[in-house]
């Protein structure tokens, strides 16, 4: 019987491995979007937390609501997690798969995979102005005492850095004769402030729970009165933030 190399044995595994990851439409890693076959986008829902006795994905048509942050798509830089810009394609992100799907061959909507996709620059498509920043696997970002994976969004740029969860989910009700379940889109939303240290969940919402996390704040009640600040209101914790870091420059 002929023995096969150690080189024979490490080709035929690398050859099937590709084999394999083409026939699953998936892709080995890669340094940009050129040259590897994508997964195709799938239009549909799991029902996480949902009754389903028929154990069916329902179509997003289905749904009312949207899983998507914009239904458009939108002009997106693409990051790799060493930092390098690695393509621009037209994308939009699904905050209930946790995905970047993005406009590629043949004008087919595909899944970005991760390492193409750890930070998503979205532009405004009236102006040059950056949209939304999604970026992915924050070191330090926790959620339940468990690392949080989800892509989050970026809101304050500086000394504090405030970050965004958003998850949508499929959720239920009865319609008004009870005859028919009615399935809508939900929404839970975390928030995250990160200065030197690890990223801090915000768990009160109150002025002094919020300043007692940032250092040297004098004059941010005054501040904040004058100007009516409702940090349950997201621009209103945004103009605090953008404020205080103003304010150590």
């Amino acid at each position: 019987m002929k023995k096969i190399s150690y080189k024979g044995l490490l080709f035929f595994a690398l050859n099937a491995l590709m084999c394999y990851s083409w026939a699953q439409g998936t892709y080995l890693p890669r340094e940009d979007f050129s040259g590897a076959a994508y997964t195709l986008a799938v239009h549909e829902v799991n029902f996480e937390g949902v009754q389903n006795a028929s154990k069916l994905r329902l179509p997003y048509s289905s749904v009312k609501g949207s899983p998507y942050l914009t239904e458009s798509f939108l002009q997106a830089d693409f990051y790799s997690p060493k930092g390098k810009m690695v393509g621009r394609q037209m994308a939009r992100i699904n905050l209930a798969t946790q995905e970047i799907h993005f406009i590629g061959e043949k004008e087919q909507e595909f899944v970005a995979p991760p390492e193409l996709s750890n930070k998503v620059v979205f532009h405004s498509p009236e102006k040059a102005d950056t949209f939304a920043l999604f970026l992915r696997f924050v070191p330090g970002l926790q959620l339940g005492a468990k690392p949080l994976t989800d892509y989050v969004q970026q809101l304050t740029f500086g000394e504090a850095v405030l970050y965004k969860h958003a998850k949508r989910y499929v959720a239920s009700a009865d319609s008004m004769f009870g005859t028919l379940k009615r399935y809508y889109f939900a929404t839970t939303t975390s928030y995250f402030l990160k200065l030197d240290a690890d990223p801090q969940y915000i768990n009160k919402f109150s002025l002094s729970a919020l300043l007692s996390i940032l250092p040297q704040s004098e004059g941010m009640v005054a501040w904040s009165k004058s100007n009516k600040i409702n940090i349950r209101k997201e621009e209103d914790l945004i103009a605090l933030i953008n404020h205080w870091n103003n304010s150590r420059r």
